[in-house]
């Protein structure tokens, strides 16, 4: 068994041998279909982390980098991915060597924040857990025989493909990059990466002008919005959803949102039909510090961040997080077990990520962790176009 990277691989083997192992899953079109990015990214080859047996690949990781814009404070990000042994190789421990070579590296390199997106009890072992908050919820044909005052062409409002190398992908990649949380994308990748998970990109238009863009995929009648950004109010949720169903010819339509993004979409809360506040992946938090610090002052550009102080273990580091007249503090201190203070609540890793950055952080702590429900959970999000 040799363990190195995938540095001299084409990205085409990694492609062959993840259609190889995941067979059904990935069909129709294997990898190529569902993640046309993978092919875009002439560096990736070498962010696999690969296992061979006498030159033959038998196991493979992809350990990608990103970065996360909070408000303009950098979050380093490693998604974990694209994780195949082959069947040959099954039961030697192939899986498990691999992630722990990569969270070595992580940790090495100071990434501050992991992610994935598989089986919870497969990858709690190494300090997983889902967490961040996403809401989802769904629109059907009834909420707009409702919601509708009128047919949105009849205000010279459509929607049609994103067509590659257009001017509009151009417009489209300007308008992301003023969102204020995202990851840093290419801008020569952006199109393939609209097209993750079989979806497809289309640009809206009001009187000929660029609106905005979504990118939907279709699964039988249910259309899963991946993603929706507008530049301004002058085309609704309502409308697009209208254009949206007649262009997929689908019935009902899901949306996966930020909870910053859903909280000033009024329109949307009040047209779906369901709704729920759920995980969005698993997270790996390796610096809670940074962590905490891009995002408890970005809470000050959505709400009213509430003053106090409080004060926390996680594992050996004592944490205090200070609000005082609109400034905020986060400081990390390590400690020794034995002269740890007895009235400061204390959390294992896992506790930590299910109080500060889940749905059921109202569910865990006791008395003495009343304090923190001032600023937590705090919304961690990544598109799951990000996602490989």
């Amino acid at each position: 068994m040799e363990y190195k990277t995938g540095n001299g691989y084409p990205i085409e083997k990694f492609i062959e041998f993840g259609n190889e192992v995941f067979g059904d899953e990935v069909l129709p079109g294997g990898f190529e279909c569902l993640l046309p990015k993978l092919k875009k990214d002439t560096e990736l080859p070498k962010h696999f982390r690969v296992i061979e047996e006498e030159g033959e690949l038998k196991a493979m990781l992809l350990s990608l980098p990103l970065t996360l814009n909070v408000y303009d404070q950098m979050l380093s990000i490693r998604y974990i991915g694209l994780v195949a042994v082959h069947e040959s190789a099954r039961g030697k421990g192939y899986m498990t060597f691999l992630m722990e070579q990569v969270i070595k590296e992580m940790k090495e390199e100071k990434t501050m924040l992991s992610v994935l997106g598989g089986q919870r009890q497969r990858y709690e072992y190494f300090g997983y857990e889902p967490a961040g908050l996403e809401f989802h919820c769904a629109v059907n044909k009834t909420n707009l025989k409702h919601s509708m005052l009128s047919k949105p062409m009849d205000s010279g409002i459509t929607i049609d493909l994103l067509k590659q190398e257009s001017v509009e992908v151009g417009q489209a990649y300007k308008l992301f990059m003023c969102i204020p949380v995202r990851t840093l994308r290419e801008e020569d990748s952006f199109y393939e990466l609209l097209q993750s998970w079989r979806s497809t990109p289309y640009v809206i238009y009001k009187d000929g002008d660029f609106k905005g863009y979504l990118s939907v995929s279709v699964e039988g009648e249910t259309g899963q919005i991946r993603e929706l950004y507008r530049k301004d109010d002058s085309v609704s949720i309502t409308d697009i959803c209208y254009l949206c169903m007649e262009k997929c010819k689908v019935e009902k339509l899901e949306f996966a949102l930020s909870l910053p993004e859903i909280k000033k979409d009024k329109e949307l809360q009040n047209l779906c039909e369901t709704y729920e506040i759920t995980c969005n992946h698993s997270f790996c938090v390796f610096d809670f510090e940074a962590v905490i610090k891009a995002y408890l002052p970005f809470l000050s550009q959505t709400n009213t961040v509430l003053e106090g102080e409080a004060r926390f273990y996680i594992e050996d580091e004592l944490y205090t997080i200070c609000v005082d007249e609109g400034y905020q503090t986060v400081r990390r201190e390590s400690t020794l077990r034995d002269v740890k203070l007895k009235d400061v609540p204390s959390y294992t890793h896992k506790e930590a990520v299910r109080l500060l950055f889940t749905p059921l952080s109202s569910l865990q702590g006791n008395e003495n962790s009343e304090e923190l429900r001032k600023w937590f959970p705090l919304p961690l999000y990544l598109s799951i176009l990000d996602a490989c």
